[in-house]
């Protein structure tokens, strides 16, 4: 297991970024995943997504590496819209599947435009993120995942945030977690 109890602790309540690297025979990252939530309505995700870039980039510009952006998008409630007898004969459903991934693309390749450094490939995938990065890291051979975790107190703190901790347990590459800022750990 690569990330055990003593790991999950320290993502869940270490207030700095916490880097855990996969064991391995050297210690390389050439191949760098930046994860992004890409939730406008938040601007303190907003801030993560900008720090993910900022670390990720400057990671893959010290290890002579590449710089993968990626965003896993859906469209809630897809299913359920799709069996509506209302919804099922106009093409609704598919009109909105478009306009949800047209507008998750300008968002990320707005991102990319900020990171000077590199040229960063974008990878906008639609599926549920628990499972699309983890099959995206094993078959892209990722070596790192730079993600944001949002940490919480109390009985929620037993958890870092339902999405990252399946995404983690699925993982089999080092991990660079960051915490929101303004993040106060439970620990004191």
């Amino acid at each position: 297991v690569l990330f055990g109890t003593l790991d999950m602790n320290l993502l869940r309540k270490c207030p700095c970024p916490v880097f855990i690297i996969k064991p391995a025979r050297r210690i390389a990252h050439s191949r760098i995943l930046a994860m992004f939530d890409l939730d406008e309505s938040d601007p303190k995700r907003k801030d993560l997504d900008r720090r993910i870039l900022d670390l990720a980039g400057t990671m893959a510009g010290m290890e002579d590496g590449t710089l993968d952006m990626f965003h896993a998008w859906y469209l809630p409630f897809e299913q359920k819209l799709r069996s509506d007898d209302l919804m099922r004969g106009i093409n609704t459903v598919d009109a909105l599947l478009k306009k949800t991934r047209n507008h998750k693309k300008l968002q990320l390749e707005a991102f990319a435009s900020e990171w000077t450094g590199l040229e960063p490939r974008i990878h906008l995938v639609k599926g549920e993120p628990q499972t699309a990065i983890p099959k995206f890291t094993k078959t892209n051979r990722t070596d790192l995942v730079v993600m944001g975790t949002v940490g919480r107190t109390g009985i929620a703190g037993l958890f870092i945030g339902n999405t990252a901790e399946k995404i983690l347990r699925n993982l089999n590459c080092s991990v660079l977690a960051i915490k929101p800022t303004g993040f106060k750990s439970p620990v004191r």
